[in-house]
């Protein structure tokens, strides 16, 4: 039996409002994607399995899977 590997993708999200980013993610604040400059927030993710890692006070790198 045989399965495709599964694809993950990784965000760099940087804070709009100053403050621990995992708190505001979790809180769901609006967030910019670095790399593409467009706004998300946690709602955008509901029903993704996430690996949310801080970087900085003011970056995190989500992992979507």
């Amino acid at each position: 039996m045989s399965h495709k590997p599964t694809e993950s993708t990784t965000l760099v999200l940087r804070t709009i409002r100053a403050g621990p980013p995992l708190d505001l993610w979790l809180a769901d604040a609006t967030f910019i994607i670095v790399t593409t400059g467009t706004n998300v927030n946690r709602s955008s993710f509901v029903d993704k399995k996430l690996r949310v890692e801080k970087i900085n006070e003011s970056h995190i790198s989500v992992t979507i899977t």
